[in-house]
């Protein structure tokens, strides 16, 4: 006997188990977003970040404090030697100044380049490229506009305007270390928001700081 109360598409479920219930009462998870946009908008961003640098540059708005003692500590670590900088005085050894060997780093791209706007190419990489953790964490979380929405405001934002107005800074190698940590700290994986915050402290001596921050959000956060 038929019964009227049951339409044909509620039998179609009991005969499949109550699955097409299931899967249609399941939230969707955000589409993410692509490579491509990740790679468009951080690109977008390096080439206006580069731009702004180098026309300051050219235009002989930068200054000896802080892109001509940096210039010369590169070039030191390209030769060699201790991070010197005669600007600073005689046989200046910078370590005893601020303790930020990571830009040692820098040291091979200054041996093929040996120019002032290689520092400014290397900060603009930095800092674009922290846009790219925060974009794809957002994209997993929100959706593609959220993303998008996310990527364009911290690129433009005053805080990394004003890192790009600077010269150019130890500090623009904290943008992308943050960023990767506190991205992994935000997905769950602690161990590797620990181990993206630890060179910190090879950017700047006050940077400890953070790492004990993070360290200690993560000890509360984490896994017991």
């Amino acid at each position: 006997m038929n019964n009227p109360i049951l339409s044909v598409d509620t039998l179609q479920r009991h005969e499949k188990g109550g699955e097409g219930a299931v899967a249609d009462e399941a939230p969707k998870s955000p589409a993410g977003i692509s490579g491509k946009s990740l790679a468009l908008v951080s690109g977008a961003f390096f080439l206006v970040y580069l731009l702004l640098s180098a026309r300051r540059h050219a235009a002989n708005l930068t200054t000896g404090y802080d892109l001509g003692i940096f210039t010369q500590i590169v070039r030191s670590y390209a030769e060699l030697s201790a991070p010197y900088s005669h600007l600073k005085g005689p046989d200046y050894n910078t370590l005893g100044d601020h303790f930020h060997p990571i830009l040692a780093l820098l040291a091979p791209v200054y041996r093929v380049f040996p120019s002032s706007y290689t520092l400014l190419v290397c900060q603009a990489a930095l800092v674009a490229f922290s846009i790219v953790p925060l974009m794809k964490w957002a994209g997993e979380v929100r959706g593609r506009k959220f993303a998008y929405w996310v990527g364009i405001s911290y690129g433009a934002s005053w805080g990394i305007a004003a890192l790009i107005f600077f010269d150019f800074h130890e500090v623009a190698f904290a943008v992308p270390l943050l960023s990767l940590s506190l991205c992994a700290a935000g997905r769950g994986n602690w161990r590797t928001a620990a181990l993206w915050s630890l060179p910190l402290v090879l950017v700047k001596e006050d940077l400890g700081l953070t790492v004990a921050a993070i360290g200690v959000y993560v000890a509360w956060k984490g896994p017991r």
